[in-house]
C-alpha cells in the first residue's frame, strides 16, 4: 500500500457506527466519500502547513542569530528564504480544496479528487526532508558554523523553488482535470 493510501485509509477507518450505517443507503454512500477524501485533502495540506510553519519559527530564530553575530550582509539571504517559505506556506494553506460547489470555477470531480489527494500526500514527504534541511540549517547555526550554514541556506532555496514549482503543478493538475 502507497503512503497517500494510508491517509485516505486512516479516514475512511475512523467513521462512527452512524456514518457506516449511513454508507449503506444507495446514493449517500458516494456522496459520503466525496466528501471524506475532500476532508482528507485538507487534512493532509495542514499536516504539510504546520511542518513548514514550525520551520519557519526555526528559520526566524537562525536570521536573529545571524543579526546577534554581526552578519549583516548576509542577513538578506536567509530573510530571502523566510519570505520564500511563507510564500509557499500561505499558498499551502489557502490552496482549493477540490470542493466542487455549484457556484465553483473550477471543479473536480471524484475520480479526480483521489488523485488529487495522491497528489498532496506526496507533499507530506517533501515538507518532511525539508524540515530536515531547516533544523540542519538551526544546528549549523547554533554551532556557529556560519559559512556551513550559509552553503546549506543556498541549497535549501532551490529546494524551496522546487517545492514551489511542484505546488503550482497541483494547480495546474486541478484545471488540467476539469477540462473534458
Amino acid at each position: 500500500m502507497a503512503k497517500e493510501d494510508k491517509y485516505i485509509e486512516k479516514v475512511m477507518d475512523d467513521r462512527s457506527l452512524q456514518e457506516r450505517i449511513a454508507m449503506m443507503i444507495p446514493g449517500f454512500r458516494g456522496y459520503k466519500e466525496k466528501e471524506l477524501r475532500r476532508d482528507t485533502d485538507q487534512l493532509i495540506r495542514n499536516k504539510v502547513y504546520t511542518t513548514l510553519r514550525m520551520g519557519l519559527k526555526d528559520l526566524r530564530w537562525c536570521y536573529r542569530e545571524i543579526i546577534n553575530a554581526d552578519l549583516f550582509d548576509r542577513s538578506d539571504q536567509i530573510n530571502r528564504l523566510i519570505m520564500k517559505t511563507d510564500k509557499i506556506n500561505e499558498k499551502i494553506h489557502h490552496a482549493e480544496r477540490g470542493y466542487s460547489g455549484v457556484w465553483q470555477a473550477i471543479k473536480v470531480r471524484e475520480g479526480e479528487l483521489y488523485e488529487l489527494l495522491r497528489y498532496d500526500a506526496s507533499l507530506i514527504d517533501v515538507s518532511e526532508n525539508m524540515r530536515k534541511d531547516i533544523t540542519q540549517i538551526k544546528e549549523e547555526i547554533q554551532g556557529k558554523k556560519f559559512d556551513v550554514a550559509f552553503k546549506t541556506i543556498e541549497n535549501f532555496e532551490m529546494t524551496i523553488d522546487e517545492f514551489d514549482d511542484k505546488f503550482t503543478e497541483r494547480e495546474e493538475v486541478i484545471i488540467g482535470l476539469t477540462k473534458g
